[in-house]
């Protein structure tokens, strides 16, 4: 099983519902904000998510490996 972290600039509420938890680690958002339905949704659903990292889409790549600490709003990356 190969879970990751989405890294997108916007994320609908109507994706979020259609994830299959067990191979999402987390969402980091370019845009949005935490009382956003997306993020209540999320959550909800039990998946961390960190929003308004404007710099989230440049900084990462793809298989890159990474940690996200929702409770701080951070995302770590590799090198």
């Amino acid at each position: 099983m190969n879970q990751r972290f989405l890294v997108m600039d916007e994320l609908m509420p109507s994706d979020v519902v259609m994830l299959d938890r067990r191979m999402v680690l987390g969402i980091c958002l370019s845009g949005g904000n935490a009382l956003s339905h997306t993020a209540i949704l999320a959550k909800a659903m039990g998946i961390p998510m960190v929003v308004g990292m404007s710099e989230c889409m440049s900084k990462t790549r793809s298989g890159q490996k990474a940690m996200l600490d929702a409770a701080r709003g951070t995302l770590q990356l590799s090198h």
